[in-house]
Protein backbone atom coordinates (compact mmCIF):
# COMPACT_ATOMS: atom_id res chain seq x y z
CA UNK A 1 0.00 0.00 0.00
CA UNK A 2 2.86 2.41 0.78
CA UNK A 3 4.73 2.08 -2.50
CA UNK A 4 1.13 2.20 -4.11
CA UNK A 5 0.58 5.92 -2.12
CA UNK A 6 4.00 7.39 -3.30
CA UNK A 7 3.31 6.43 -7.06
CA UNK A 8 -0.09 8.08 -6.35
CA UNK A 9 0.90 11.14 -5.14
CA UNK A 10 3.65 11.53 -7.72
CA UNK A 11 0.79 11.05 -10.59
CA UNK A 12 -1.46 13.42 -9.03
CA UNK A 13 1.13 16.30 -8.62
CA UNK A 14 2.15 15.69 -11.66
CA UNK A 15 -1.79 16.06 -13.27
CA UNK A 16 -2.53 19.43 -10.73
CA UNK A 17 1.08 20.62 -12.31
CA UNK A 18 -0.69 19.96 -16.19
CA UNK A 19 -3.84 21.78 -14.98
CA UNK A 20 -2.21 24.52 -14.00
CA UNK A 21 0.06 24.50 -16.98
CA UNK A 22 -2.75 24.02 -19.50
CA UNK A 23 -4.55 26.70 -17.83
CA UNK A 24 -2.26 29.53 -19.15
CA UNK A 25 -1.61 27.55 -22.47
CA UNK A 26 -4.20 25.73 -24.15
CA UNK A 27 -7.77 27.27 -22.20
CA UNK A 28 -9.82 24.58 -24.38
CA UNK A 29 -7.83 21.45 -23.48
CA UNK A 30 -7.54 22.45 -20.08
CA UNK A 31 -11.63 22.59 -20.17
CA UNK A 32 -12.17 19.08 -21.72
CA UNK A 33 -9.58 17.74 -19.20
CA UNK A 34 -10.35 19.29 -15.88
CA UNK A 35 -13.60 20.97 -15.84
CA UNK A 36 -16.93 19.81 -13.57
CA UNK A 37 -16.94 16.40 -13.08
CA UNK A 38 -13.96 15.44 -15.29
CA UNK A 39 -11.47 15.39 -12.46
CA UNK A 40 -12.58 11.87 -12.09
CA UNK A 41 -10.85 10.76 -15.04
CA UNK A 42 -7.27 12.00 -13.90
CA UNK A 43 -7.93 10.82 -10.72
CA UNK A 44 -8.98 7.27 -11.42
CA UNK A 45 -6.25 7.05 -14.14
CA UNK A 46 -3.72 8.17 -11.40
CA UNK A 47 -5.26 5.43 -9.37
CA UNK A 48 -5.00 2.98 -11.48
CA UNK A 49 -1.74 3.66 -12.88
CA UNK A 50 -0.35 3.88 -9.25
CA UNK A 51 -1.26 0.25 -8.41
CA UNK A 52 -0.02 -1.12 -11.57
CA UNK A 53 3.47 0.56 -11.26
CA UNK A 54 3.55 -0.82 -7.58
CA UNK A 55 2.64 -3.86 -8.59
CA UNK A 56 5.18 -4.03 -11.61
CA UNK A 57 8.11 -2.52 -9.09
CA UNK A 58 7.69 -4.87 -5.97
CA UNK A 59 7.35 -7.87 -8.43
CA UNK A 60 10.65 -6.70 -10.66
CA UNK A 61 13.08 -6.76 -7.80
CA UNK A 62 11.38 -9.52 -5.78
CA UNK A 63 10.89 -6.73 -2.38
CA UNK A 64 10.41 -8.72 0.86
CA UNK A 65 9.62 -7.16 4.04
CA UNK A 66 11.30 -7.54 7.45
CA UNK A 67 8.77 -6.67 10.27
CA UNK A 68 10.63 -5.69 13.87
CA UNK A 69 9.03 -4.52 17.06
CA UNK A 70 9.84 -0.75 15.59
CA UNK A 71 8.70 -0.74 12.15
CA UNK A 72 9.93 -2.67 9.13
CA UNK A 73 12.93 -2.87 6.35
CA UNK A 74 12.08 -3.59 2.46
CA UNK A 75 15.09 -5.49 0.64
CA UNK A 76 14.82 -5.88 -2.97
CA UNK A 77 17.46 -6.53 -5.41
CA UNK A 78 18.83 -3.89 -7.90
CA UNK A 79 21.13 -5.28 -10.23
CA UNK A 80 23.74 -7.10 -8.83
CA UNK A 81 23.66 -6.32 -5.21
CA UNK A 82 20.80 -6.19 -2.71
CA UNK A 83 19.39 -2.83 -1.50
CA UNK A 84 16.99 -1.35 1.64
CA UNK A 85 14.19 0.71 0.70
Amino acid sequence: MDYSSNFFSLTITFFMSLNRCLLFTAKRLNAKIFDRSRWIIPFTISAISSIFSAAIAIITSNIHRLLYEFGFIDFGFQGWKVVSY
